[in-house]
């Protein structure tokens, strides 16, 4: 058995995901000043199928937890 150099299938978010992920997140922080954004696996494309997304919030202020 030999070593496979074929690269793993690549998954991006498709756009219902990011619909939704939009949609969230203006539902929770309506001020537009807050930029969302992703990192990790998702954003460097080296994500599986089932891999969490990790999502970033930034924005001029601290956010309150309530």
């Amino acid at each position: 058995m030999g070593v496979s150099s074929q690269k793993p299938t690549q998954y991006l978010l498709d756009q219902s995901t990011i619909d939704f992920l939009k949609d969230t997140i203006r539902t929770h922080i309506p001020d537009v000043s807050f930029k969302a954004f992703i990192f990790g696996s998702w954003a460097t494309q080296t994500n599986l199928k089932y891999s969490d997304i990790d999502l970033g919030i930034m924005g001029p202020r601290p956010l309150s937890s309530k």
